[in-house]
């Protein structure tokens, strides 16, 4: 679905606003199509209540098996919504007046300016600026991290098969991915943003691109921390119970230098569309370097952002 339908409310993150939460307390139906229903998505199986319907459209019996559904319709989710829109009525002017009012707290959800940053570089804007340069057919792959979180707050998108990430928190997909997607989709930009830790598992992976004269973009999110077990260790036992999850990154862009790649480094928000507008205009792979704050993991608040004494 289109972000700028009238009906979306947003990604369904770990971190839940209240404008979604609301949203799921009030249905009495949920439509589960294309989805596996996996542990992120339902909260480790809690999210869909014994009150609550649940149709699953899903294409393979297996996945479908998984769940306790009222209906399980083995069929792509495609010809299947296309059918149930067509039978359906429009609804009333309150379940109209309802999805509006979701929808446009979404809207102001997905506004860079909400969350206050600490360093000099604002991930909602970088997101954003993205979002402006890139076309509806850019292919924008996420690898796993905190830092993912912004562009799945931030980013909308717009085409079909755009998007893309791991599955469970898999690390190490982003630049593998990108290699896949620009194979695939040889016409569409592809885009990959990957946090330090997930650049320095598969990284080196951009020798291929470069050798094969792929046109992927990657851009580094480096806060030199594995960002989600240091802000669950931060929540839990404060400064003094961080082991492990402080890393001393290298020189990103002399390292996508050094694999034959067009490479930057970006230190402040404003400079990010200068680099991204050049990376986008060279012919072959490249790489920008975003040199990120620590405190600034997450695009939450709460026990969702980090925070360092």
């Amino acid at each position: 679905m289109s972000n700028d339908h009238p009906a979306y409310l947003g990604h369904l993150e770990i971190n839940r606003d209240d404008f979604q939460e609301r949203a799921w307390e009030e249905a009495d139906l949920v439509i589960a199509a294309g989805a596996r229903l996996d542990g992120i998505t339902t909260r480790d199986f809690s999210l869909i209540r014994d009150d609550q319907a649940l149709i699953h459209i899903y294409p393979d019996a297996e996945v479908l098996e998984r769940w306790p559904s009222g209906l399980a319709v083995r069929a792509d989710a495609g010809p299947a919504l296309e059918a149930l829109a067509a039978a359906v009525s429009n609804g009333s002017a309150v379940r109209s007046d309802w999805r509006g009012g979701l929808n446009a707290a979404y809207r102001r959800f997905s506004e860079p300016g909400g969350v206050p940053v600490n360093g000099f570089l604002d991930l909602a804007e970088v997101t954003a600026e993205a979002r402006r340069q890139l076309p509806a057919d850019a292919v924008v792959i996420t690898d796993s991290g905190t830092f993912a979180r912004w562009v799945h707050r931030y980013f909308r998108f717009g085409d079909p098969r755009t998007q893309a990430g791991p599955m469970a928190g898999a690390m190490g997909y982003g630049v593998p991915g990108g290699i896949g997607a620009a194979l695939a989709r040889p016409r569409s930009p592809v885009v990959v943003f990957v946090g330090d830790g997930g650049f320095l598992m598969t990284g080196q992976e951009a020798v291929t691109l470069a050798q094969e004269r792929l046109p992927v973009k990657i851009v580094v999110c480096d806060n030199n921390a594995w960002g989600s077990i240091l802000t669950s260790q931060q929540t839990r036992y404060g400064e003094d119970g961080i082991f492990g999850t402080r890393l001393e990154s290298p020189d990103f862009e002399a390292v996508g230098r050094a694999y034959g790649l067009h490479a930057s480094r970006v230190r402040e928000t404003g400079e990010f569309a200068g680099a991204l507008a050049a990376a986008l205009a060279h012919p072959g792979p490249a790489l920008i370097h975003l040199e990120l704050d620590e405190r600034d993991i997450s695009p939450f608040t709460g026990q969702a952002q980090s925070y360092r004494v």
